[in-house]
């Protein structure tokens, strides 16, 4: 009997991760459906080569009443110290009567390990009451992605259930109101974040695959790679040709706090680069305003590089953008990261990374609430090793630090991190 999978892709990443998945199903000659919402339905059917019948809209199946209950579940049951990236958020997303109920329901506060299994319980027997819509359930198994949209489809189905971690911060971020029979991490070090904060007990660690399009392209010149490219990422890679040049990824937009206090930051930053033979390429943050570019052109001694060309987070589908991105880092002399995962991409495409620490002190005051942006719990765990470099300590000493090699000694350090076991 052949093997049937129903695949839930509710973002792009999950759509790009599950192609080789894919490809290898069509292999196999098994059955397979995509449910996607809407609006994704045709990047997704054009991206996966999706077929009449290979596809279904995820929106028909989605509850009204299934998502309230599933935020009146989180805020009644969920305890705010369920990790500390939990409390933070929660503190910065609840409404002041969220907060309240949540603060006033300490007598129906759940234990951590049973939210999991307490949410699947409940949604499971309303699933079964007719209270909200099924899923088609002839699959042999389903497979979907963190972070997860509509738990509440997937709680009948948790012995078929297996769940891969999108992103490296999920499994401490927020319950996944999900029990998995299986659950993929990307290494061993958030493999014990499933299990510690999701109580999973079957979790195994498989190379991401969002870092696919490094390996795709790590074997073709540059030159032919660049002549896949569209005018507008031609461009502005051209204006690099020639030049020594760092990778700033930005770590904020004006859409969320803290924008402020890295623009001061970079400005410094800048004019301690001036004397280090590089100018500065700022990447400006994923899907920012427009006029953050504005705004950073301003600074002195850096090149402003293009934005996000999607409106709904694509750009991981857009082989182009992928293209810029990988040439822009393996072209560099370095990413200098403070608070992103961009550090992991350049480490991975073998492009030097110094990883900066903005301590808690008096010379960094003028950078405001980005001192704790830059400080996420994960960025301290994974990226604050030995070799990360406390700024602005020592600016004067940028220059001797760029060519001291520790970059180097750096990236290749988190890219044995990344390794799974």
């Amino acid at each position: 009997m052949k093997k049937y999978h129903l695949i839930i892709c509710e973002h792009a990443f999950a759509i790009y991760a599950v192609l080789p998945l894919l490809q290898q199903v069509r292999k196999d000659e098994e059955i397979f459906k995509v449910f996607t919402p809407l609006h994704l339905e045709e990047v997704c059917t054009d991206f996966l080569g999706l077929k009449q019948g290979e596809w279904s809209n995820l929106d028909l199946y989605r509850s009204s009443i299934g998502n309230r209950l599933s935020k009146w579940f989180e805020i009644i049951f969920v305890p705010l110290n369920f990790s500390k990236t939990y409390e933070f958020r929660k503190k910065l997303t609840m409404t002041a009567s969220e907060r309240f109920v949540a603060q006033n329901t300490a007598w129906f506060k759940l234990k951590p390990k049973d939210v999991n299994t307490n949410y699947v319980e409940i949604f499971t027997f309303l699933s079964k009451a007719g209270v909200i819509k099924k899923l088609p359930s002839e699959f042999t198994n389903i497979i979907a992605f963190t972070k997860l949209r509509t738990p509440y489809l997937l709680s009948p189905y948790s012995e078929k259930l297996m769940l891969i971690m999108e992103s490296w911060d999920h499994p401490m971020k927020e319950p996944y109101f999900a029990c998995p029979a299986k659950h993929v991490a990307w290494n061993e070090p958030l493999k014990n974040e499933a299990i510690e904060f999701q109580n999973l007990s079957s979790v195994i660690t498989k190379h991401t695959e969002k870092f696919r399009y490094i390996k795709e392209r790590e074997n073709i010149s540059d030159k032919t790679l660049i002549s896949t490219l569209t005018e507008i990422y031609s461009s502005d890679l051209e204006q690099l040709q020639g030049r020594k040049y760092s990778v700033y990824p930005m770590c904020t937009s004006s859409n969320y706090h803290a924008f402020e206090g890295e623009l001061a930051f970079l400005k410094y930053l800048s004019a301690t680069m001036a004397g280090s033979g590089r100018r500065l390429y700022v990447r400006p943050y994923p899907l920012a305003p427009r006029e953050d570019r504005s705004k950073l052109e301003l600074i002195d001694n850096v090149i402003v590089g293009i934005g996000s060309q999607s409106i709904n987070g694509t750009d991981v589908l857009d082989e182009q953008a992928q293209t810029h991105k990988y040439l822009l880092m393996v072209n560099a002399q370095e990413t200098i990261n403070v608070g992103t995962t961009f550090a992991i991409d350049a480490a991975l495409c073998h492009c030097p990374v110094l990883q900066l620490k903005l301590d808690d002190d008096q010379k960094c005051a003028a950078y405001g609430d980005f001192i704790k942006y830059s400080q996420g719990l994960h960025i301290v765990k994974y990226l604050w090793t030995n070799l990360a470099v406390s700024f602005p300590q020592h600016p004067e000493k940028i220059k001797m630090i760029l060519e001291s090699g520790v970059a180097v000694k750096y990236s290749s350090g988190l890219r044995t991190w990344m390794k799974p076991n």
